[in-house]
């Protein structure tokens, strides 16, 4: 979706108000020293010179808001390879603040899995507006509670939130197109109920939580799995495989086969932080098969600042 961005004053015919009239007889405001020299370097825009282009992407994003402006403007010229890389500066530039707002939002003490997934989302859409997909987990959360309540015991409660999602409104695994970003997109997960196994576990947490379940998801090695608690017992769903239940022997005996030793770890409740890191190298991973290494490998920075 194109960015919201304030036009720039470049735009704006000279002795115009705010309301876009001009008014007769009022005086040209000269051009700021910065407009003077955002114009010049517009014109560089399209050339081929690595080393031009990267003094041009450092110069607009200083430049801030007025820089994106003076791109935006750019990105309608008549030069077909100057609009493109006016297009490729304007989008580099607001994926990097998008990656910086997420370095600031993983350093606090405490890490909100659902916001922080949410923020993630603006790497695909800039200007993603979470509002309405918050609402849309609010009301699976209160269908969900308004039918549990019908239940007698916490199992039984549990397990109207696999039935609701899983059979009823079709949430699973993206199998034919695995790697591909969209599956690692909360928003994108709730628009095309398709996901990794970590992006749909995320949403049945975050559907029950509202619901007042109680529920968590297991690291388990290259598949997150979530936890249905029950009284006595528990129950271990698979959300990408429709929620199929998952014995915790028959898991342990999966991971023998493939050469795994046993982690007690991968049986207890995984942190919001563990999981968003690991949503982050998903995310990575999903890039560079797709050949975007350089979007990749912006991410670095927000797995560098976990790491510590």
């Amino acid at each position: 979706m194109p960015a919201n961005i304030e036009h720039s004053p470049l735009t704006t015919p000279p002795g115009a108000s705010h309301g876009g009239r001009a008014r007769a007889g009022a005086p040209r405001t000269p051009p700021s020293p910065l407009h003077r020299r955002l114009g010049a370097l517009s014109r560089l825009l399209g050339d081929p010179s690595h080393t031009v282009r990267a003094a041009l992407r450092a110069e607009f994003a200083a430049a801030g808001r007025t820089g994106r402006a003076a791109l935006l403007e750019a990105s309608k010229a008549d030069d077909a390879r100057a609009r493109a890389h006016a297009r490729e500066l304007l989008v580099g530039i607001e994926r990097n603040e998008v990656v910086q707002r997420l370095v600031r939002h993983v350093v606090r003490p405490h890490l909100d899995l659902e916001r922080a997934l949410f923020l993630l989302g603006r790497l695909d859409r800039h200007d993603l507006d979470t509002r309405a997909y918050t609402r849309a987990l609010d009301a699976m959360g209160a269908e969900v509670r308004r039918r549990a309540e019908r239940r007698a015991t916490p199992i039984e409660r549990a397990r109207v939130l696999v039935g609701y999602l899983a059979s009823e409104l079709g949430f699973e695994g993206d199998a034919q197109t695995y790697y591909h970003p969209d599956n690692v997109h909360l928003h994108r997960t709730i628009e095309r109920k398709r996901g990794l196994p970590l992006t749909l576990t995320a949403l049945y947490l975050f559907v029950g939580r509202r619901a007042g379940l109680r529920v968590d998801a297991l690291p388990m090695p290259g598949h997150v799995l979530l936890r249905l608690h029950g009284r006595s017992r528990n129950l271990i769903v698979d959300p990408f495989h429709a929620c199929q239940t998952r014995s915790q022997q028959a898991l342990k005996q999966h991971l023998v086969r493939r050469g795994k030793g046993f982690d007690p770890t991968w049986f207890r409740p995984a942190s919001d932080r563990d999981l968003f890191a690991r949503q982050i190298r998903n995310l990575a991973n999903g890039l560079r098969i797709q050949g975007r290494t350089r979007e990749a490998l912006a991410l670095s920075p927000i797995l560098g600042v976990m790491a510590r």
